[in-house]
């Protein structure tokens, strides 16, 4: 249900947070900014606070606005990947700071308390940044911090096994009238190009993390278009490498409905040549899990693998595989 939190609340808690040795918290410098007071962000199922502590800190308050009894769950598996990234050393997301999966006395919400990141979100189009310098060092940053990702690492099922279980469940719910996606002909369409899409020498490769939604909303930079953070851990997840190794949602081409009416093009075949060169070239370096990451990524039939494998979470990629045939690179030419 939605729940209001008091905004006077919020500032008290971020003084005494920060360790307010006022009488009666919040003190006169822990203060809200960018006006997120009277117009705080959202993203996705929170809204967004910055504040400044009296420590001089820029603080992000994220609040969930419709708490359901899921949200404390999700908030503690953020919390718990936030922690995992950290551990690694991996600096291209906000730093946790605190959090409280059933909220406190005086935020009556699950929240998470994370820095500030200064900046705006990235604009990436094929015709901006126009300067392909620009482009590179963006798509190098985001090379790297995916790369960076495959350090945070836990064994898990086989990735047949893994993908099996989820498709057959998919299965299932068509089966029951459930599944919004298509039919359970559909879906065992799907389940009968594993043996395509499956690499058996990395069937029991560790499972790795990965961000889930890197794409331009989720990459801050400043104001000359430099590289900054990182944000939204909201679709972050765990999965088996072979199936982890993909472009960033910032180079793909998705499907619009249930078609692709989003035409792939010669600038985002440039940008994913430059990304997979990056990879090879960290790869070439590291060795290891980095190694077997680029193999996969470099496949021949990447793009059809990828979107077979995004199918089984998602109804609507689903649906626009089912309308080319599970054959999206041939459904999609480059646009000049």
């Amino acid at each position: 249900m939605p729940r209001t939190v008091p905004i006077n609340n919020i500032r008290e808690f971020i003084c005494m947070q920060a360790g307010s040795l006022a009488e009666s918290p919040p003190c006169s410098t822990c203060s809200f900014i960018q006006g997120t007071d009277k117009s705080p962000f959202f993203g996705g199922e929170n809204v967004v606070f910055a504040l400044q502590n009296h420590n001089g800190e820029a603080i992000c308050m994220r609040i969930r606005r419709d708490v359901t009894e899921w949200s404390s769950y999700l908030l503690n598996n953020e919390v718990n990947i936030r922690k995992a990234i950290e551990s690694k050393g991996i600096t291209a997301f906000q730093r946790l700071i605190d959090f409280a999966p059933e909220g406190n006395a005086l935020i009556d919400s699950p929240f998470m308390m994370l820095e500030w990141v200064h900046g705006c979100k990235l604009r990436w189009t094929d015709d901006f940044p126009v300067d392909l310098k620009e482009r590179n060092q963006i798509i190098h940053a985001i090379a790297r911090v995916t790369m960076d990702l495959l350090k945070v690492q836990r064994k898990g099922v086989s990735a047949k096994d893994y993908v099996e279980a989820k498709i057959k469940r998919k299965i299932e719910r068509a089966q029951r009238g459930e599944y919004r996606g298509g039919s359970a002909e559909g879906c065992q369409r799907q389940f009968d190009m594993i043996g395509r899409y499956w690499v058996p020498e990395f069937d029991d490769a560790p499972h790795v993390l990965v961000h889930g939604d890197l794409g331009s909303n989720n990459i801050i930079v400043d104001n000359e278009c430099h590289f900054e953070s990182v944000i939204d851990l909201g679709w972050s997840e765990m999965v088996p490498l072979q199936f982890a190794a993909g472009y960033p949602r910032l180079l793909t081409y998705e499907p619009t409905g249930s078609s692709w009416q989003t035409k792939n093009t010669a600038m985002m075949e440039r940008d994913r040549q430059f990304y997979l060169n990056c990879v090879k070239e960290r790869a070439s370096t590291e060795g290891g899990i980095e190694l077997d990451y680029y193999q996969v990524l470099s496949r021949d039939d990447e793009v059809n693998r990828y979107w077979w494998f995004k199918a089984i979470d998602q109804a609507d990629i689903h649906q626009a595989m089912c309308a080319t045939n599970w054959d999206p690179a041939k459904s999609v030419p480059i646009s000049k």
